[in-house]
């Protein structure tokens, strides 16, 4: 059986990022672009040969440029967006459409697979990428493809496997900006009962935010994370691969600062006149004796992939995970500044087990190219939380409220919680067809039930003593009872935290999804495409609403794609093209504001192109251009969702030096464009346009037994404002704001030795 692990050693031309419909590759020079191989439809195909967009990022660019979170990698993939947000809850976007944060019942609408394991919890995005062998980012509606059905696409990761040799690799890196240092490495242990695999991520990450209340810089973040894996050729037919890893964060302080107060609100009570983006705040918690907020948390992940060759046409493979993680309290000032009024605890806990059984073979003399499986998910969530409200006096109340009502804010405490579980299955099979010797069709079906409860889900006031006055000339009196009767409640915390009690509700139902695809073959790695899916998230209750709420319909998307990819000049020229138009009912979208998170299913579009073009311009050059254009709008109000760039492209350079007969110098430049967007729905808290370059020189021996780099992220120090979203509870009424700037520049030292 065929060792499916890729080389370990570094001995092609890295280059920067190929998006649109092709992937980063690397030259065989004076044959043009290296073949690209992926498993985005269960199969091992050329990406030149799959009817379908995906991009890809190869795990030596994401060692090379220092891709080590989910952040960083959306940077370097146009039409891929995830802007980080308070709490570690970054949300996945692909062409400017995802389900965004708040309510962390929910599931995103771009799944992520690690090593083909299907997981739905945006908290999973903050595991550390380390040894990758590659990263495939799915566009588009996929319906029988995957493990799972996502309706806007998919980040699937896959982890290196054990080699066939025994050698390995150490690499380290420091940071001279900001005195960040990350060691990294992996060992293959090749023996007559199996190969194995150790690899280590050790990450200490140092801020650049300037805490001025509490003192140091913030967020600082230290990262541990291990992966162990074997993989064994059990007779002539079957291969088993099996790996287990173990991750723990822990984050303090946030890069959030307030950032705009045009009506003087925040000014006004707190004295502070620093209310824009330069990189430094005021944050502090009481729940620590540093006053910084935390966030930790730590998780185990196993997964068991077993691979039967029943013939040499039929394979069986069945394929096993387990995750979970639990969330320490997160601690954070909850308004984000010097008014210390709001602080928040949150604690979680996360386990899932699925079991996929799927068939890949091949009927009638290679007519037919099939895949058809079963899928089964069975997770459980459980949340708990806890608001705290200073006693800092009176505070004014935004309009309709009369400008003598204020409210007293504290001391008062809340505390809110629920546990979810959820219970899957589903059946799929897609089959292509060879039509004819250039004419190929694409069939795709799949079932889907789901089971959802929604248990113990409450909230409750412990303490409140947050009433409502009137003021006169300086003097406050309490509200007398025509005044509180025009009131929704009687206390200012029952207003922005409504108290319910424990609720329990259940939503069930049963999906049908499908897609067809038709491909035309004009040449070597050439061909043209049109396809449409139809792919579903179930609905059910968000934890942002309160439990009147209406439950959500089922989301509903369908793709329409054409496309077209081509090599020409000898495999020297890579072009490729898609046009997309995506139409979703019921979209379930969660965003801040001010008081909470607003859930709510609404219609919404999203339709462009993609572009991408790579060239072996010489023996040692490789230039590399993509694009996307993607304009997603809410189809009853025109306006733009939030985090949808219209545009977003990469440019990558890569160049091979030799020096001597004995060393090469090795340069890859990037360039990566945002356009600007919006943090918030309503078209709200705009993010300007942003052009990120990254350089990178490196210094190694023709053999590559080591290699020396520096390396600069955001070379010429572009900062702008990358999320953003209104002062909790009481700032959106005046205006005052709270955002957060991109990374500064980097500038490292990177070591490699490999044996």
């Amino acid at each position: 059986m065929k060792n499916p692990a890729f080389p370990l050693r570094r001995r092609l031309i890295p280059l920067a990022v190929a998006s649109a419909t092709v992937a980063i590759c690397s030259p065989s020079y004076g044959q043009g672009l290296e073949e690209v191989i992926v498993t985005a439809q269960k199969r091992t195909e050329s990406i030149q040969d799959i009817p379908m967009t995906v991009a890809v990022v190869s795990g030596q660019t994401m060692n090379e440029f220092a891709i080590f979170t989910a952040t960083d990698l959306a940077q370097s993939v146009p039409g891929l967006e995830i802007s980080p947000a308070p709490q570690g809850l970054s949300s996945p976007k692909i062409r400017g459409l995802g389900t965004g944060v708040g309510a962390e019942n929910m599931e995103q609408s771009v799944g992520l697979f690690i090593d083909g394991v299907w997981t739905g919890k945006t908290r999973d995005l903050q595991s550390a990428l380390y040894d990758v062998n590659r990263v495939e980012v799915v566009k588009g509606t996929q319906t029988s493809q995957l493990g799972k059905n996502t309706s806007l696409g998919a980040i699937m990761i896959m982890s290196n496997r054990p080699g066939e040799e025994t050698d390995g690799y150490v690499e380290g890196e420091y940071d001279f900006e900001l005195g960040t240092s990350i060691i990294s490495g992996a060992g293959n242990l090749a023996t007559d009962y199996g190969n194995y695999r150790l690899a280590v991520n050790l990450v200490q990450e140092e801020g650049y935010v300037d805490n001025k209340l509490v003192g140091g810089y913030d967020p600082k973040r230290e990262q541990n994370s291990f992966r162990l894996s074997g993989l064994w050729d059990i007779g002539s037919k079957l291969e088993v691969y099996a790996n287990y890893s173990y991750d723990d964060i822990e984050v303090t302080g946030m890069p959030f600062e307030v950032s705009d107060d045009p009506q003087g609100w925040y000014t006004g009570i707190t004295g502070d006149t620093d209310t824009h983006l330069n990189n430094k705040n005021k944050s502090y918690t009481t729940y620590r004796s540093d006053g910084k907020d935390r966030d930790k948390q730590n998780g185990h992940r196993a997964v068991v992939e077993a691979t039967y060759d029943i013939n040499d046409d039929l394979t069986l493979l069945a394929l096993s995970g387990y995750s979970e993680y639990k969330n320490d309290p997160r601690l954070y000032d909850a308004d984000f500044s010097a008014l210390q009024y709001l602080e928040q605890t949150k604690e979680s806990k996360f386990n899932q087990f699925s079991q996929e059984i799927r068939l890949n073979g091949t009927a009638f003399d290679d007519v037919l190219d099939y895949v058809a499986g079963v899928f089964y998910l069975d997770n459980h969530f459980k949340d708990s939380s806890g608001t705290n409200f200073f006693d800092v006096g009176y505070m004014p109340l935004p309009p309709p409220a009369p400008a003598s009502l204020v409210a007293a804010t504290g001391p008062a405490v809340g505390e809110s919680g629920y546990k979810q579980d959820v219970e899957s299955w589903s059946v799929y099979g897609n089959g292509a067809i060879q039509l004819a010797d250039q004419w190929r069709l694409t069939l795709g079906l799949r079932y889907t039930d789901e089971q959802k409860d929604l248990k113990d889900w409450y909230n409750a006031s412990l303490v409140d003593e947050s009433y409502f006055f009137l003021e006169a000339n300086g003097v406050y009196t309490p509200a007398p009872p025509f005044v509180l009767d025009l009131l929704p409640a009687d206390t200012f915390l029952a207003i922005v935290s409504p108290p319910f009690p424990s609720t329990n509700l259940s939503h069930s139902e049963g999906n049908v999804d499908g897609s067809v695809n038709l491909q035309y073959d004009f040449g070597d790695a050439s061909n043209v495409y049109a396809s449409w899916a139809r792919g579903s998230k179930s609905g059910g209750y968000s934890t942002a609403a309160g439990p009147d709420a209406e439950p959500f319909d089922t989301e509903e998307a369908e793709t329409t794609e054409i496309g077209v990819k081509t090599e020409l000049m000898d495999g020297v020229l890579r072009l490729n093209g898609a046009l997309f138009y995506t139409k979703i009912d019921n979209f379930q979208s969660v965003n801040f504001v001010g008081d909470g998170f607003a859930a709510e299913a609404i219609p919404v579009e999203t339709k462009g192109g993609e572009f991408e073009t790579m060239w072996a311009a010489t023996d040692s050059l490789v230039l590399s251009l993509s694009a996307t254009y993607a304009k997603a709008e809410n189809r009853d109000t025109n306006e733009t969702p939030s985090g949808a760039p219209d545009w977003t492209a990469a440019f990558t350079a890569s160049h091979t030096l030799p020096l001597g007969s004995e060393y090469v110098i090795r340069t890859n430049a990037q360039v990566n464009y945002r356009d600007d967007m919006y943090a918030q729905a309503g078209e709200t808290y705009e993010a300007p346009a942003i052009t990120l370059v990254d350089l990178r020189i490196a210094l190694a021996p023709v053999d590559d037994t080591w290699e020396l780099a520096l390396m600069s992220r955001n070379l010429f120090d572009e900062q702008k404002e990358s999320f953003g979203f209104p002062y909790p509870v009481l700032g959106e009424a005046y205006g005052t704001s709270i955002g957060s700037y991109n990374r500064p520049r980097t500038v490292s030292l990177q070591a490699s030795y490999y044996f």
